[in-house]
């Protein structure tokens, strides 16, 4: 629990362009996001608001500010991304390997034309590489909606940054009404 700490609390070194301070500088609602370092020096993905709060008169009494780390919303991007690289990767690599077979193929077949005599053993190769350059094309596609779903779980996890990101802006909407 942070309630009542100054917002520099937060932060290795207090910040004089902090979203408190010009929220109290300019006496209206301010939002930001940034990356700070904590005072353990670990660094955090973070979404400010802050609103002064004011008298009747307009004099100000004081602040409000909240704080929504969202560093493992960005680790878990990075990790998806790094992901999908290493998904491509393998896609490319796949693709050269079976360039590579249906080169291998070619030569295959064009030996068969000209060795009568291992006709049949020649035919059983080009069937294995067929076979395997099927099975190859069902990796490509296992590889291609493990990717699919890869994207479908960091739109989910950007969805839900969202709502708590609105959850937030109401939460400062309702204590800037008071």
């Amino acid at each position: 629990q942070c309630r009542g700490k100054e917002f520099s609390f937060f932060l290795q070194e207090p910040r004089e362009d902090c979203v408190v301070a010009k929220a109290l500088g300019a006496r209206r609602q301010e939002r930001a996001k940034t990356v700070i370092t904590s005072r353990q020096g670990r660094q955090k993905w973070v979404s400010l608001a802050a609103a002064p709060i004011l008298s009747r008169t307009g004099e100000l009494l004081g602040g409000f500010a909240t704080v929504f780390d969202f560093t493992r919303v960005v680790e878990k991007e990075r990790n998806l991304a790094r992901m999908n690289q290493q998904i491509l990767d393998a896609v490319r690599e796949t693709g050269s390997i079976s360039e590579r077979l249906a080169e291998a193929g070619q030569s295959l077949g064009d030996g068969i034309l000209s060795v009568n005599q291992g006709m049949t053993e020649q035919r059983g190769r080009v069937t294995e590489t067929a076979t395997a350059v099927e099975q190859m094309s069902a990796t490509i596609v296992e590889i291609a909606r493990n990717a699919s779903e890869a994207a479908k779980a960091s739109a989910e996890n950007e969805t839900q940054a969202e709502e708590g990101k609105e959850i937030v802006d109401m939460t400062v909407e309702a204590i800037t009404e008071v």
